[in-house]
């Protein structure tokens, strides 16, 4: 008799599961419908799907803003840092000027997520369209952005493609003195490898060396001296991208 129970059980399972199986098939078509073309080029650009990005490419506005956080699939592509899925967009006609909500570029994205692999294919693949020093509604460049966020192997890549390391912002700041203020040591280091001006003022009269004084940055007044960081030092290979 146990063994008869334990059969029935075995085969109510075995049912519940093929039950639950043909549900998963007869919703998915449903699912699917009730995607549209736009939202699946959004989210395969943001997970790298290049099969999917390539079939959604065909049927949805590459330009158009996702609702929920202002990013276009470009911009998505770049934050993911799917240098294939950037290929994939610009092939496609996605426009390497297009802006988020707050005005900033792809390259913006690429810069401030350290995709270094990204910001050269926006370059590679951008057209006479791309600009290096484009800025955004607060007149920053994507380089003052990678030396905010602590991105140094984006920001060696914008200076190796020739960013202005001098620019400055609508409040005068360079990207030096963003570094400064983060303490993102390794970025001002490779700043001043680059000819970064420790000594040059904003609007309200701070240098970054002062900037670096005021907060107590020590490590990155090393770093405006010319000393390099420890972490810098030990990985003398900077590039650990390789674009495909």
């Amino acid at each position: 008799m146990s063994h008869l129970l334990t059969s029935k059980k075995h085969e109510a399972l075995d049912a519940a599961v093929a039950a639950a199986s043909r549900n998963q098939r007869s919703t998915r078509p449903q699912e699917e419908e009730q995607t549209t073309p736009q939202e699946r080029l959004w989210t395969a650009a943001e997970q790298g799907q290049l099969e999917a990005l390539r079939d959604a490419c065909s049927s949805a506005d590459l330009d158009a803003r996702r609702p929920a956080d202002g990013l276009a699939a470009l911009h998505l592509a770049c934050i993911r840092g799917s240098d294939g899925a950037v290929a994939t967009l610009l092939r496609g006609g996605a426009a390497v000027t297009a802006e988020d909500a707050s005005g900033r570029t792809a390259l913006h994205a690429a810069a401030a997520s350290d995709r270094a692999n990204c910001c050269f294919a926006l370059q590679k693949w951008g057209g006479r369209d791309f600009a290096i020093d484009a800025v955004d509604r607060d007149g920053r460049h994507a380089l003052s952005l990678s030396a905010e966020s602590g991105a140094a192997r984006s920001a060696e890549e914008l200076l190796r493609m020739g960013s202005d390391v001098h620019l400055r912002d609508k409040a005068g700041r360079t990207a030096l003195h963003y570094a400064c203020i983060d303490g993102n040591a390794r970025v001002a280091s490779v700043l001043i490898q680059h000819g970064a001006d420790a000594d040059a003022e904003d609007d309200q009269q701070r240098s970054p060396r002062q900037v670096a004084l005021d907060l107590g940055r020590d490590n990155v007044l090393r770093a405006l001296d010319g000393e390099r960081p420890q972490d810098d030092l030990a990985e003398q290979e900077t590039r650990k991208w390789k674009w495909v």
